[in-house]
């Protein structure tokens, strides 16, 4: 279950926040919010919500640049430079090096950072309610199979508030931004998790 929560929420990493604009006009709100993603470092706090046949709940952090990430949630860490991914248990000492792919990235929905407008078609922007307030959102439709099937992306003005992420098995995750700030890019080691010197208590399955 851990591991299937990550695939999902990986998705924020997706998501910043632009500052609080006047209202947003056309689906030109999103292309907006692309090129502010690919210029920045952004982090985001967040919650999430799935109705399944129990209700679940819960919170995470991400943190990305680019095609890299590092990701807090539910007990694990996933941290990428885009070409080497490290999910990292603390509590079980345990450590999974993937080497990043086609593969690994549509499983994680991390490639839409640079490829929304190649994975997706955009709708235009309707208007709506999100979370019982007010609020802008624009359809985005995947142009091929995957893990997702459909996000509706919400905004208030041109700051995005939240999404509604239906997956391909049907299921329904909403996920509200909490906290989310942008800074200038950084280093690519900050992306990376350093196996070379853990003890030997540690469990190091290198998959590539």
């Amino acid at each position: 279950m851990k591991k299937i929560l990550i695939s999902i929420f990986l998705l924020l990493a997706l998501w910043p926040a632009i500052a609080q604009q006047p209202a947003a006009q056309t689906e030109d709100v999103v292309q907006r919010f692309v090129e502010k993603v690919e210029k920045s470092q952004f982090s985001v706090d967040y919650s999430f919500l799935i109705e399944e046949k129990t209700r679940m709940t819960g919170k995470g952090s991400a943190t990305v640049q680019k095609n890299a990430f590092k990701l807090q949630q539910n007990g694990l860490e996933v941290y990428s430079d885009g070409q080497t991914r490290w999910t990292v248990d603390r509590a079980a000492k345990e450590v999974v090096v993937e080497a990043e792919s086609m593969e690994t990235s549509s499983d994680n929905a991390i490639s839409l950072l640079t490829e929304i407008n190649t994975l997706f078609a955009v709708g235009p922007l309707q208007e709506g309610t999100f979370q019982n307030q007010s609020a802008s959102y624009a359809i985005l439709s995947a142009k091929q199979a995957g893990n997702v099937h459909l996000v509706k992306f919400y905004f208030r003005g041109e700051a995005p508030i939240g999404m509604i992420v239906t997956l391909s098995d049907d299921r329904v995750v909403e996920i509200s931004f909490n906290r989310i700030g942008f800074k200038e890019p950084g280093k690519l080691t900050d992306f990376t998790f350093d196996t070379e010197h853990l003890d030997d208590s540690w469990i190091v399955n290198d998959l590539r």
